[in-house]
């Protein structure tokens, strides 16, 4: 995770980013609006857990509840519920994930 927050691109450096909208057809996103983007850099199914999705926010706010598009599945999803992970544990999460504009 820190490799991501230190190496993955940050709003700082790209203000735009392409993207597929509902439609499948190409689009610009900006990353400097308060609408939520964020990328989903690894996804596994874990028996304790069930799915899990390891994401990073580059605009906006995700909270529990909140309808995300999938744009390579197609599909709109709401976020269930976020964990801390560290090595093996995995803690329940009151926090919100939102986007940060500095590099770590």
């Amino acid at each position: 995770m820190d490799f991501i927050a230190k190496y993955g691109s940050s709003p700082v450096d790209r203000k735009n980013v392409p993207a597929i909208d509902a439609n499948g057809n190409e689009a610009e996103v900006k990353l400097d609006s308060n609408e939520t983007v964020a990328y989903i850099f690894k996804h596994m199914t874990e028996a304790q857990f069930g799915e899990l999705s390891f994401f990073r926010v580059y605009s906006g706010t995700v909270t529990t509840g909140t309808d995300l598009f999938n744009s390579d599945r197609k599909i709109t999803s709401a976020s269930a519920r976020f964990f801390c992970s560290t090595a093996r544990r995995a803690k329940p999460s009151t926090r919100s994930a939102r986007a940060t504009s500095a590099r770590s």
